[in-house]
């Protein structure tokens, strides 16, 4: 079987996409996963795929690759897929295989990358947007000197403590160091400053900030956990 030059070929395009499922599979399966890096993960291996079998098209934002229709007017020609180096490679060195043989395998090979994405967006949640949201909780997006003005997060309205002094601090919460800033400990990280006094031992404006995130971040990981 393997000594067969179409099976080589199979084996040489399955290879790279089994091991990234695999890679994300334990991703999935750790203790305590970033509910956002998770999200990333599996969006970015989406797109991917999206960009590989898909014509053309500029993803601003994770709602765009979320909207993006796999009808077959929006899929590339059969040759102009991305099959993959090791694909390519593979076939290059097989002798006597016929173009009737060759425009087969590229034909299973795309319908496997099309239906692989179709069967990834099932799984993926509808309120994305919101998900989106929790990326900007992780510590790195948030200990960042070039995070977004705290008005600029999508979850600020929920906000109901005093605005300036939320402002400020935002401003300031990188210069501070912290235990759990590891983008794995997000949830260590926000229970770390919720319980952050100043040098006056006095309890900061965060706290009322965490427990709005908390219920938001609460919010979207009981969705993601019914749709993932």
């Amino acid at each position: 079987m393997y000594s067969d030059n179409i099976n080589l070929i199979y084996l040489k395009f399955l290879q790279p996409i089994v091991a990234e499922l695999n890679r994300l599979n334990k991703i999935f399966q750790l203790d305590k996963p970033d509910p956002a890096k998770l999200l990333t993960e599996l969006l970015t291996f989406y797109r991917s795929l999206l960009e590989r079998i898909g014509l053309p098209k500029t993803f601003q934002s994770w709602q765009d690759i979320m909207e993006f229709n796999l009808s077959d007017e929006n899929l590339l020609p059969l040759d102009a897929v991305d099959f993959g180096v090791q694909f390519r490679l593979a076939l290059f060195e097989a002798n006597g295989i016929s173009d009737l043989a060759e425009q087969d395998m590229k034909r299973r090979c795309r319908d496997y990358m099309l239906e692989l994405s179709k069967e990834i967006r099932k799984r993926l949640p509808d309120n994305i947007k919101q998900l989106e949201a929790l990326k900007f909780l992780s510590p790195s997006h948030t200990l960042s000197s070039s995070k977004p003005r705290i008005d600029d997060l999508p979850f600020f309205h929920l906000f109901k403590g005093d605005v300036g002094k939320a402002e400020q601090q935002w401003r300031v919460i990188h210069t501070l160091e912290w235990n759990n800033a590891e983008d794995g400990k997000t949830e260590d990280f926000w229970v770390e400053v919720s319980a952050y006094t100043d040098t006056a031992e006095q309890p900061q404006i965060w706290r009322e900030k965490h427990q709005t995130e908390v219920l938001r971040r609460e919010k979207a990981m009981q969705c993601t956990s019914d749709d993932i």
